[in-house]
């Protein structure tokens, strides 16, 4: 898969130079005069990689160094963005599918995209065929048949898959699929409240990294954000978490202050913007 299906572009910015010391201490590497395409292969190949800033212009940030055009600087965890005209930063993310029920490419729309169309294939079989083609952003799956005049009749198990930006149109026999890039939005010293309605919990699960947890909540399209532990807490009536613990919810947080813990959001982008 390209790497840019896998980072989300942060204009303008760089790691703030007045973080703490403790994030820039989590500086991963340093490399000069590389291109922007093998910085992103950099991050994308190692997992300990969160994020980095490329260069675009010198830079200099008082006790943390001097940075030159085509320097990548890559960390581990998540990043504290400062002001950075100089520069971009870039997020690893994960890869998710959207679905959007009901849909076809429209008849009528502009079907240059089509890069193939592959007959008799479970759902997972053009997931796995989407995955594997870069030029592919999103297809259509057929439940029932189908016939848009001047574009073809299609059948139960039929997959078209297309570049570019989808233009859905109402078609009850299929169902539409786009990638999407997931990143976590970093809210430290919370939990989901313990007075809270809890009834939007989906799962815990234990004794995951913070990465397996992430890569957990990314691949379940149910679940928008989650709290993971570092120390053990117990909210009554909720239960007792201990540290590695990551507790998943669907819908909208209602944070309570827990030092124990971190909680983390889930955002969302078509791949055809996280590539631009």
């Amino acid at each position: 898969m390209e790497v840019w299906e896998r980072v989300i572009k942060v204009p303008n910015v760089a790691l703030y130079g007045g973080a703490p010391d403790s994030m820039w201490k989590q500086k991963v590497r340093h490399e000069s005069g590389i291109s922007l395409e093998d910085a992103k292969k950099i991050a994308t190949d190692d997992d300990n990689i969160g994020f980095f800033f490329y260069m675009r212009e010198y830079m200099v940030l008082p006790g943390r160094g001097e940075f030159n055009p085509q320097d990548a600087v890559f960390f581990s965890g998540d990043p504290w963005w400062g002001s950075a005209p100089q520069a971009d930063g870039y997020i690893n993310a994960h890869l998710e599918w959207t679905k959007v029920q009901n849909v076809a490419q429209y008849g009528e729309a502009d079907w240059d995209g089509e890069v193939r169309r592959v007959s008799n294939i479970t759902l997972e079989q053009a997931k796995e065929i989407a995955e594997g083609d870069p030029n592919i952003n999103f297809f259509f799956y057929m439940r029932h048949g189908m016939v848009l005049p001047s574009k073809g009749t299609f059948n139960p198990r039929d997959a078209v898959f297309f570049s570019g930006k989808p233009w859905w149109g109402s078609a009850p026999q299929a169902d539409g699929y786009y990638k999407s890039v997931v990143n976590w939005s970093k809210k430290p010293n919370v939990a989901q409240y313990g007075g809270a309605d809890w009834n939007n919990l989906v799962k815990k699960v234990s004794g995951v990294t913070l990465e397996a947890a992430q890569q957990i909540g990314a691949e379940d399209p149910n679940i928008n954000f989650f709290f993971y532990m570092r120390q053990p807490m117990t909210l009554p009536g909720k239960g007792t978490f201990l540290p590695q613990d990551a507790v998943y919810f669907s819908g909208k947080p209602w944070y309570g202050s827990a030092p124990q813990a971190d909680a983390y959001e889930k955002i969302e982008q078509p791949v055809w913007d996280a590539k631009s």
